[in-house]
């Protein structure tokens, strides 16, 4: 019986011990599925990790990629920047230099333009009404004083006589002093004439009223310009003119003033030397109070034709003819006052008593061609003096004023120049 515990003990161990074993069994073939399950799962990891790390290289082989795009695309955009840069700044010059030249070519073509903003006619026109205001103020004047030998200053009687001597010469003064002027005054009238037209075409032809010396110097310098081209010397003449007035002119006011007080001196020298019968200083005012007027309305139609003729025509030289005392008479250039004609070929003339009108235009050829487009009319001392020519003389004159007035109305276009 003792045999029996052992027996039954030993039978419990090899049952537990194959139990165990068997546990271990499973439990290692439970461990070896944990273990496959985990290298199944570490391969599966490790591809993911491969194939993130593909991935990452790719996106790091993109990201370089688009950096070196951005780098290129920066470097494209700094030289088309600075290619925009010089683009605009050569823009800049090249509207600089259009504006320049555009400048340079305006005035070229104004230079070179032949185009003249005035017709001859008008110039014609005006230059014609002008003259009837010349002859109807020198009318009007001689008629309205006495003339004798009254007392006055002999001083102030020689200073005006020299004056007369100075503009008309000595065969007027002459004239003035042996005629008797009461009855009939045409010598005073013709005079009269003479020194308005031998001022008004000085004002026509200045270049800036304060003078001969600088009208002399300035017209030396035009006539050689001339002889390179009519057309640039002629809008050389317009903007000289237009700019030496405003330049040494002290206002058109003042200029005009000037003017009419020039011309009343004058007018009064002739009156003096005519034997004026009254004293010298009442001769001044009276004839101030009552020609002041009409001489400015002369003066400021000479000055008007000084605008037109040097400002508004460059094709061509328009210039006034009046003829100085003492020059032979010729049928071909001027005309007789009274129709007349000279007793003789070899007559001179007494003076100007109409202003005519010249043209002159320098051809490509350097030739020049001339034309008297208005004779000037001027008086003969044989058609003063006789007295069986009084009637005749006077009849001429009011022809004379009565064609001039037939002719069409002038232009009332204010220059620029306006007085």
């Amino acid at each position: 019986m003792p045999r029996l515990p052992s027996i039954l003990f030993l039978g419990a161990g090899v049952v537990l011990a194959a139990a165990s074993a068997l546990w271990q069994r499973t439990e290692l073939g439970g461990l070896e599925k944990q273990l496959e399950e985990e290298r199944r799962r570490q391969r599966d990891a490790k591809r993911a990790a491969e194939q993130t790390e593909n991935d990452l290289q790719a996106c790091r082989y993109e990201l370089e990629q688009a950096r070196r795009a951005r780098n290129q695309l920066e470097e494209e955009a700094r030289i088309v920047k600075k290619e925009v840069a010089r683009l605009s700044e050569t823009q800049a010059l090249t509207m600089a230099l259009l504006h320049s030249r555009t400048e340079e070519l305006t005035a070229a073509e104004a230079y070179l333009n032949k185009a003249d903003a005035t017709s001859e006619a008008e110039i014609v026109d005006e230059l014609d009404a002008l003259n009837v205001e010349i002859l109807q103020t020198a009318a009007t004047m001689a008629e309205t004083f006495t003339f004798g030998r009254s007392e006055g200053s002999e001083e102030l009687r020689r200073a005006a006589d020299n004056e007369v001597v100075n503009t008309l010469g000595t065969r007027m003064i002459d004239l003035l002093q042996k005629s008797t002027h009461n009855e009939d005054p045409l010598a005073v009238q013709i005079a009269l004439q003479a020194v308005l037209c031998a001022y008004m075409e000085w004002i026509i032809t200045s270049w800036y009223f304060e003078g001969k010396e600088g009208d002399t110097l300035l017209g030396d310098i035009y006539n050689a310009i001339l002889e390179t081209d009519q057309s640039i010397a002629g809008r050389w003449r317009a903007l000289t003119r237009k700019y030496a007035v405003q330049t040494f002119a002290h206002g058109s006011s003042d200029i005009h003033q000037q003017l009419v007080d020039v011309v009343m001196e004058n007018l009064v020298n002739v009156l003096i030397s005519a034997g004026l019968d009254s004293d010298t200083e009442q001769i001044s005012e009276s004839v101030v109070a009552q020609f002041t007027g009409h001489t400015s309305e002369m003066v400021k139609r000479a000055a008007h034709l000084n605008w037109l003729m040097g400002q508004t025509i460059t094709s061509c030289e328009l210039a006034p003819l009046y003829l100085v005392p003492d020059n032979p008479f010729d049928e071909e250039f001027m005309e007789d006052t009274f129709g007349q004609g000279p007793e003789n070929p070899d007559e001179l003339i007494l003076c100007t008593t109409d202003l005519g009108l010249a043209r002159s235009e320098r051809l490509a050829d350097g030739n020049w061609q001339k034309l008297v487009l208005k004779k000037p009319r001027v008086t003969l001392l044989s058609g003063v003096n006789p007295p069986e020519n009084v009637a005749e003389t006077a009849k001429a004159q009011q022809g004379h004023a009565a064609e001039l007035e037939r002719r069409p109305e002038p232009s009332t276009e204010v220059s620029e120049f306006s007085m």
